[in-house]
């Protein structure tokens, strides 16, 4: 067997091969082939090689029938190795090996990883740019080179006059007269500097950012060219996974779902915890863009197979459900019949549909109104009570009173059933996370209100979330066992976003038979994933007060995988100064810093606008440029912190005919309606564009949470900037009514900040 390899991009080109009708397919069928043919035999000869257009002695180019061309390396002639790296028209080969006629394979010392760059030399001159015709003119007009960070401007160590005329240097100049700039920067510097600004030009300008960054580190002396066979074992070693996938690989990846590649695809680190056998509950840990939930989805379907039973997969929202759908339909075969996904709300109402007498029909659901009214008369039985004159509620004001009362009421009824109340008061109920403490009389005048809560729903066969989640575990604990006639028996529950849970719907969960057994007790049964840095609810619990244990059953997963460099290490800026709940509130400490992605991007934009409207116009206006890229619509994300700014951003997409869908609603990558999400929602998801628009003070943070909120404050648009895989805005509204998010202030020094000025963007003065 010889090694075949072959790029991402490559794959994205045998998805639009089957996309162009029956002689596309058929061209994609015999890449293909020439793959297992390359692999088996060490050459190709099931499609014929051509002789016309290749200019390096490494590549190979192949008639695919029908106008269509297979671009092949032959990276060790010795081994045999090849990367498959294109596959399109006639005249888009043509293109692509003119382009990339100065590329070599070029490694980082530090790592080993390895990059397509353009290493131009003066007996092989650069050829002329390829117009940009998909950036709108504003981007047009910004300096080609300005994700360069200050480290790398000095390395390059220009001289005054020559870092001045470059750092100006637009993709419009570039394009309009390539050789003039060049020419002139050899007059300022020499041949080996000016030859190097066109490599570093040229990738700027086709955003080939991970080429445009390790250009420099050859300059730096810590990259270099690899040929043959160093650069044949770089492509197949673990740390290139990112980049390249080899032939057996591939086979798990669907060939219809471009979203498949960085959403289902196991790097080395992630596959070995799939398979693992446990002998009692698990957790597994992982920054953002870790590939948690792609453990999660692969590990149900190992156990699924393993056991040939029921294996639930549990998360926190409806639209994360239905993604938790989609990758599993697309990855599993027979076993998906035994694979059944909720949401924790859905499943607790699941339970009681099957183990009440009265099923469903027994309540009905506590309406808003009905809710606010409870609200009201709780506070007053707080205050009335005869010894609220003895707590601290007392220094409080009406409104901050009422929002105390509230939040300790859904805090108690979340934490522990109606049968433990009584331990509210005492030292045995833990309560954390309020800088205003409860003593024992405070705690009792509040369990008045608790109790009248319940009473109240009770007395009305009514429920509100929290009392589905107190039913379904009255239900459990009284049962022996979940089987049932509709056979509900589950051998395995997985659970995503268990940061979010509160500790009764973990308990509940660990409380679930299987076999006559707590589940929580059983081998390879539980399998907890969540990130503390992730949390956006009040709501904690502590495993070791619920009867679960972890220990010796505990991973981490710190490499990133989702996220360019550039919008990770503006994200994580947001983070790194607070502390969270080590997903168990038992441990709490500071977030885990990342092992950031290799992969560059462009840095994140802040946008200024003297409008909610205005934002709206930004946005729609570079979703068109984004669509002009082929980002598919399906992977655009505008996330709204509250329901003026999605309702006035999706008035505006409508309005330029731009279909749109909320994400609850809608977590289908392929199809061309554009997502709109609130923060809670986008949890879990990812995106190749991310927009997060409306965020002034008052918005987030909200102006209605403590101060000592503001750490999850800060998660929350950690959360919404972490959706983003390539690019990311940011966009607030300033005028004399509005002040950006004082959270903007974090990021600021990673982003490029920009105005709008209701028809293009600009760059804001003294950037």
């Amino acid at each position: 067997m010889r090694k075949v390899v072959f790029t991402k991009d490559f794959n994205k080109c045998l998805r639009d091969l089957r996309k162009a009708g029956k002689r596309g397919k058929d061209a994609a069928t015999k890449a293909l082939a020439a793959q297992a043919e390359a692999g088996n035999d060490g050459q190709i000869k099931v499609v014929a090689r051509t002789h016309y257009g290749e200019s390096r002695a490494d590549v190979e180019k192949y008639d695919l029938g029908d106008g269509y061309r297979l671009v092949v390396q032959l990276v060790d002639s010795k081994q045999g190795t090849r990367a498959f790296v294109f596959a399109g028209t006639h005249d888009q080969a043509d293109i692509w090996l003119t382009t990339h006629k100065n590329y070599n394979w070029v490694k980082r010392e530090t790592d080993g990883t390895l990059d397509f760059v353009q290493v131009s030399v003066p007996t092989r001159a650069a050829q002329a740019p390829m117009p940009d015709l998909e950036s709108p003119p504003s981007l047009l007009d910004l300096p080609l080179l300005r994700d360069l960070t200050d480290e790398e401007w000095a390395i390059l160590n220009l001289v005054p006059g020559a870092s001045d005329y470059i750092r100006k240097v637009t993709a419009a100049d570039w394009e309009a007269d390539n050789d003039g700039i060049f020419q002139h920067i050899l007059r300022l510097t020499n041949s080996d500097l000016a030859l190097l600004m066109v490599d570093l030009f040229h990738h700027a300008q086709q955003r080939e950012w991970d080429a445009l960054h390790r250009r420099i580190e050859m300059l730096k002396g810590v990259a270099h060219a690899a040929y043959e066979r160093e650069a044949a074992e770089a492509m197949v070693s673990p740390v290139n996974s990112e980049k390249f996938i080899t032939w057996d690989d591939s086979k798990e990846l669907p060939p219809d779902k471009d979203w498949a590649d960085w959403m289902l695809f196991l790097h080395p680190e992630q596959k070995k915890l799939v398979k693992l056998d446990l002998n009692g509950a698990a957790r597994l840990r992982g920054v953002s863009g870790s590939g948690k939930t792609c453990v999660m989805v692969h590990r149900a379907r190992y156990l699924a197979k393993k056991y040939g039973e029921m294996v639930l997969v549990v998360t926190l929202t409806e639209s994360m459900r239905k993604l938790l759908d989609n990758l599993l339909n697309a990855l599993c075969g027979a076993e998906r019949g035994l694979i059944f996904t909720y949401t924790m709300n859905s499943l607790a109402k699941d339970i009681i549909r099957r183990l009440h007498p009265n099923g469903e029909a027994w309540y009905t659901m506590a309406t808003d109104r009905r809710l606010l009214m409870m609200e009201k008369h709780a506070v007053k039985i707080v205050t009335e009570h005869v010894d609220f004159p003895k707590t601290p509620l007392t220094k409080l004001d009406s409104q901050r009173l009422a929002r105390f009362v509230i939040d300790e009421l859904k805090y108690v009824r979340a934490r522990v059933p109606m049968t433990e109340y009584e331990n509210y008061p005492t030292t045995a109920f833990k309560r954390i996370g309020r800088t205003q403490a409860l003593g024992e009389v405070g705690r009792r005048v509040c369990l008045e209100a608790v109790r009248y809560w319940d009473q109240e729903l009770t007395d009305s066969h009514t429920l509100d979330y929290a009392g589905i989640v107190q039913a379904a575990w009255n239900l459990v604990t009284r049962s022996e066992k979940l089987n049932t006639p509709n056979g509900f028996d589950p051998r395995c529950i997985l659970v995503d976003e268990v940061q979010d849970l509160s500790q009764l719907e973990v308990r509940l969960l660990g409380q679930v038979r299987t076999h006559g057994q707590p589940i929580g007790t059983v081998e390879n049964a539980l399998f907890l994933v969540g990130d503390g840095a992730q949390t956006i609810y009040k709501r904690g619990f502590s495993l070791s007060s619920i009867g679960v244990t972890v220990s010796g059953r505990s991973w981490v997963l710190k490499k990133n995988y989702r996220n360019s460099l550039e919008v990770l290490k503006a994200a994580y800026s947001l983070i790194d100064d607070y502390e969270f709940a080590d997903i168990d509130e038992d441990s709490i400490q500071k977030p885990l810093e990342p092992d950031y992605a290799t992969r560059h991007g462009q840095r994140p934009f802040i946008v200024k606008c003297r409008s909610l409207v205005e934002e709206a116009d930004f946005i729609t206006s570079q979703i068109k440029a984004l669509i002009v890229e082929e980002i598919p619509m399906g992977q655009i994300c505008v996330v709204g912190p509250n329901a003026s700014v999605r309702q006035t951003v999706s008035d505006a997409l409508n309005r330029a005919a731009l279909e749109s869908a909320e994400l609850r609603e809608d977590a289908d990558f392929d199809n061309n309606r554009i997502k709109i999400s609130t923060i809670e929602s986008s949890k879990g998801h990812e995106f190749r564009a991310v927009f997060i628009a409306g965020l002034v003070d008052g918005v987030l943070p909200n102006r209605n949470e403590p101060s000592e909120d503001l750490p999850r404050e800060a998660a929350k648009l950690y959360v919404a900037m972490t959706r983003a895989r390539d690019s990311l805005y940011l966009s607030y509204t300033s005028n004399p009514g509005f002040r950006p998010s004082p959270l903007l202030a974090s990021v600021q020094k990673h982003c490029i900040e920009m105005k709008w000025d209701g028809h293009q963007l600009s760059p804001i003065a003294d950037q």
